[in-house]
């Protein structure tokens, strides 16, 4: 929604609703059945030290930003 509000070619420079928009929380949501997530899932329950696994759940972090 940020991404959004803030493309908005159009806007008022002092928008109380971009504002607010841009100092919300982020919120990463995951779908558990997503078949990335449920291949981390096993790869994790396989080996919990698996380096794939860890870079694969730091670029989903990093991606979500």
């Amino acid at each position: 929604m940020e991404r959004l509000v803030m493309s908005n070619a159009h806007q008022k420079a002092d928008d109380v609703q971009r504002n607010y928009y841009r100092n919300q929380k982020k919120t990463l949501e995951i779908n558990p059945r997503h078949p990335l997530i449920q291949e981390l899932l096993r790869r994790v329950k396989d080996d919990e030290n698996d380096n794939t696994a860890k870079d694969i759940a730091l670029m989903m972090f990093r991606t979500g930003k």
